[in-house]
């Protein structure tokens, strides 16, 4: 009678290299607690493989377990001096603890192993735009998009540099083109949604804050960037009755274009030097008053109370009463000039008036004619009340952004 044979399974590598593929998928998947217990097996049956502990490194890194990353990223670095990669893994651990003179001595030795891989000298050039050293970290976000023109997170650094070292038309132009090469890159959405609001564009800002917590949800920064720019709950009148609408229009056309930090007539906005120099070579006046006033006027007045906080700010402007302002209002600029604050008024800004009024019943007209025709779908049957109001919603938040990014002369 023959003995039973018992089986004595895959051999020891098959095993290791079964459990680090399952740790890369878990990884992806975004599970590192998971991923981490696949590669510890992986240790355990072939300890000190360098590729073994960098891979297990980064999940206890992404696992939050920051000083075991550490000693076992150490440990793949004593083992693998030469390996590039296990250099910039212990730097980025180092940098999550703190320690930038210990992150950036491993950042600058992968580099020196591999000077011309992107993620290391995007690593690099990060670290040093976080300790304002700009020259050396421009140069090397630079060299990344040399190297690698297809790749947007290159430019997504590139875009950090320069913003940071307040070059915002470079880190807008960097931005878009990390979004033109990834449109679903969430990092490139958040990070251009703080270029428009730093250039006081609030309404963009938002929208771009609003895509990227869409494409990443737990983006936290986003989430509180959002909460900077996010309005205030809108009043449930807007949705049935366009006067409604109008008054809230121009509170929010107020709040967050005309007097939003960087809008009309902010001295010294980020980005808009040249624009007001223009605006001044033709004689034309920037002054948020001038906006106001063509706001008031474009409503033919219906907005005053909405805007008597701000309206406020204008009589003195004016130097009038509020009957000179309701009379300035009803009868428009000509007729207006019969007031106490003519002089002012006619001296100072009657062609800019004139020209951002046009502008503002333009785009109201329009406005008012698509809200009407949202109105009669819901009206018909063909549009559910929750659409109808996202569609309001959508439709005020355009304006303003429409407003905000198309600022005339």
């Amino acid at each position: 009678m023959s003995s039973g044979r018992f089986h004595a399974g895959p051999p020891a590598d098959s095993r290791v290299a079964a459990a680090l593929a399952r740790a890369r998928a878990l990884l992806d998947l975004g599970r590192p607690a998971a991923a981490a217990r696949e590669t510890a097996l992986s240790l355990s049956l072939s300890p000190n493989e360098p590729e073994t502990l960098q891979l297990h490194g980064l999940c206890l890194l992404r696992a939050g377990d920051v000083q075991g990353a550490r000693e076992t990223l150490r440990a793949a670095v004593a083992g693998a001096p030469e390996d590039a990669h296990g250099h910039y893994l212990l730097g980025h651990a180092d940098r999550e603890v703190g320690d930038e003179v210990t992150a950036e001595v491993h950042y600058r030795g992968a580099l020196r192993l591999l000077p011309e891989e992107p993620v290391y000298l995007r690593a690099l050039a990060e670290l040093l735009a976080s300790q304002k050293r700009f020259p050396e970290a421009l140069g090397l976000a630079q060299r990344a998009v040399e190297l690698g023109p297809d790749r947007a997170a290159n430019f997504v650094t590139l875009g950090f540099v320069a913003s940071s070292s307040g070059d915002r038309v470079a880190a807008r132009r960097a931005y878009e083109q990390a979004l033109f090469l990834s449109p679903n890159d969430a990092v490139a959405w958040n990070n251009l949604g703080c270029v428009d609001l730093a250039q006081g564009r609030p309404m963009q800002a938002r929208h771009r804050f609003r895509e990227a917590l869409r494409l990443n949800p737990e983006g936290a920064l986003a989430r509180e960037n959002l909460g900077l720019v996010q309005p205030p709950g809108r009043p449930a009148e807007i949705y049935r009755d366009y006067p409604a609408f109008e008054r809230q229009l121009a509170v929010e056309v107020c709040d967050g274009v005309i007097y939003s930090p960087g809008s009309p007539g902010s001295p010294g906005s980020p980005g808009r030097a040249d624009e007001a120099a223009k605006r001044a070579a033709a004689g034309l006046s920037n002054r948020r008053e001038v906006h106001l006033l063509a706001l008031l006027l474009a409503t033919k007045g219906r907005t005053l109370l909405a805007l008597r906080v701000r309206a406020s700010r204008l009589l003195l402007w004016l130097g009038m009463s509020w009957v000179g302002l309701l009379r300035l209002l009803r009868l428009g600029p000509l007729m207006g000039s019969l007031g106490a604050g003519a002089t002012v008024f006619l001296s100072f800004s009657s062609r800019a008036v004139a020209g951002r009024r046009a502008y503002y019943e333009a785009h109201i007209q329009r406005v008012r004619t698509e809200y009407e025709r949202i109105q009669g779908r819901w009206l018909q049957g063909g549009i559910p009340r929750l659409e109808r109001d996202a569609a309001i919603d959508q439709l005020l938040d355009d304006l303003c952004k429409a407003l905000e990014r198309d600022e005339p002369a």
